[in-house]
């Protein structure tokens, strides 16, 4: 009897974290799928206001400020507004060559959901009237057609845009053609798929875009570790979804370092469970599941792929030496055994495919698989790490060197 108990203890978890892998998985599949956006009849060229919270970007920001000025968009409809937050370095003068608005910020609130939050309340506060606002961080490098792309969502009614968010740097060491590829899975797996079967899609922190009445209706006051999360659960309780422009790409500088990788993904980490703290509740009351999974988007699915991945290796091996694990003994039953493999085989398929389509497997892509499953298995213990720090609010500065 004890040790029947002990079997149903451990096996409820794994079941449960298995159908919420393969929920992710058969999104995923749903990213494949053809949606037709159609722009209203009144389609026009929006006015934009676009934010850049900087603190010390000297290095990138003038990457960012060519990029937009290579715009195909009329340059008449973009304003830029950098916000120096605390900066101590040549940030606010080279943003002031390049023709952007300078909001000097040195308040003791810092980071960045305070100073996309300061912009927000200047450009309300403001005579000039603008459509929508737009933000970028600083290391940013968006495409030329990117803002266009996202001015077209927005005429097919979506109020929030998000655009796909790439590598910059994918080509630096083995990190950084993890993060391309990560990049890649996560926009497929987590944002076309879900926009696609018209859930909305959460925003990723920049390259996003909101229009100004639902600044009014919802506003900017997020003060967690993860603001980009938090907004959208915010959006999400209102009925707001958000577009996914899967054609409008930024490219985003990656960190090299494992060091500094792992302390940034860890303070995600911290940001979702502290925002699954204040909003998982309301969700669920609310009936709003997909989006509570959404909480967990960012993490979530590569944790369950990665421990399933283990999961079937152990199995694998216990079936064929005849060697008992005890997290293996559901999965070498042979139901759940094919069940589970079904499942990851699925995710690799689609993994692949989704890497074929665009563009990005190829023979680094193919050689680097190993730094790729690494960098997988690397979130169980940077997921637990960050579970645990959750209250912790201090805010760690990813530094940004302009590789590209």
């Amino acid at each position: 009897m004890h040790t029947y108990v002990v079997g149903i203890i451990i096996d409820c978890p794994e079941l449960i974290l298995f159908f919420i892998g393969l929920y992710y998985v058969i999104v995923g599949v749903f990213a494949f799928a053809k949606k037709t956006d159609i722009p209203d009849i009144d389609a026009r060229l929006r006015r934009f206001a676009v934010i850049v919270p900087a603190h010390n970007e000297g290095a990138v920001i003038s990457q960012l400020l060519k990029s937009i000025s290579y715009q195909r968009y009329p340059r008449s409809k973009i304003d830029v507004f950098v916000v120096a937050d605390r900066c101590t370095d040549n940030t606010a003068r080279i943003a002031v060559s390049y023709g952007a608005a300078v909001l000097e910020k040195n308040t003791q609130t810092y980071g960045k959901a305070k100073a996309v939050e300061y912009a927000i309340n200047h450009i309300l506060s403001l005579d000039t009237s603008y459509d929508s606002v737009m933000v970028f961080d600083a290391d940013n490098v968006p495409e030329e057609n990117c803002i266009f792309r996202i001015n077209d969502m927005l005429n097919c009614g979506y109020r929030v845009v998000q655009c796909r968010v790439d590598a910059k740097n994918p080509n630096e060491n083995w990190l950084t053609a993890a993060y391309s590829v990560w990049h890649i899975l996560e926009s497929r797996f987590g944002k076309l798929g879900c926009h696609n079967l018209g859930m909305g899609c959460k925003l990723s922190g920049t390259g996003f875009a909101i229009n100004m009445d639902v600044l009014r209706e919802c506003p900017w006051d997020c003060d967690s570790m993860a603001e980009d999360l938090e907004y959208t659960m915010k959006l999400g309780l209102k009925g707001i979804k958000p577009g996914f422009a899967a054609k409008a790409v930024v490219y985003d500088e990656k960190p090299a370092s494992f060091k500094t990788s792992v302390m940034q993904r860890c303070r995600w980490a911290q940001g979702i469970v502290d925002v699954q703290g204040r909003y998982g509740y309301t969700l669920l009351r609310h009936g709003k599941f997909g989006l509570w999974l959404s909480l967990y988007g960012d993490f979530l699915g590569q944790f369950t792929y990665a421990i399933f991945l283990l999961i079937s290796i152990f199995s694998t091996v216990s079936i064929i030496f005849d060697y008992s694990f005890a997290l293996c003994e559901l999965w070498v039953q042979p139901v759940s055994y094919i069940a589970l493999n079904v499942y990851l085989g699925l995710g690799a398929l689609c993994g692949f495919a989704g890497l074929v389509i665009d563009k990005k497997l190829n023979r680094y892509t193919i050689l680097n698989l190993f730094g790729l499953m690494l960098y997988m298995l690397s979130w169980i213990p940077i997921g637990i790490a960050g579970a645990f720090r959750h209250n912790k609010k201090e805010w760690y500065h990813t530094e940004h060197t302009g590789s590209l």
